[in-house]
């Protein structure tokens, strides 16, 4: 059971960039403040696992804005490997040869882990 309704009806209620006589428009969020999400109980237990005991209230925001310059350098070697090898999606091998370029080695994992499955299986037979 289908109801038709007609244009002035079906825009109602349909959120933003609806127009009744052009074509819907996309809006997009501006993204202010994100490295914010990262919390203080996200960040201390990082800490716990590193062997920190306390933290003063300070070093929380030191601790975002490592992070954000870490991940930003990161990023822009993910976008640079993207765009040499003309993707539109970075996957895996892009972040893992990125973390390897800075010289942060991701243990078990070599390119493709299919591939790495693989020969791991070949060396127990």
């Amino acid at each position: 059971m289908t109801r038709t309704k007609s244009k002035l009806q079906a825009s109602v209620g349909r959120g933003l960039g609806k127009n009744v006589l052009l074509t819907p428009k996309r809006h997009r969020k501006i993204l202010r403040e994100n490295i914010k999400g990262i919390s203080q109980t996200a960040i201390r237990r990082l800490a716990r696992r590193g062997g920190v005991k306390r933290m003063s209230n300070d070093s929380y925001e030191e601790v975002r804005q490592a992070l954000k310059a870490f991940l930003t350098d990161v990023l822009k070697d993910v976008i640079m490997y993207c765009e040499h090898q003309e993707k539109k999606v970075a996957t895996l091998s892009e972040v893992s040869l990125s973390l390897k370029r800075r010289g942060k080695v991701v243990y078990g994992f070599r390119g493709n882990a299919v591939v790495a499955r693989k020969e791991e299986q070949d060396k127990r037979t």
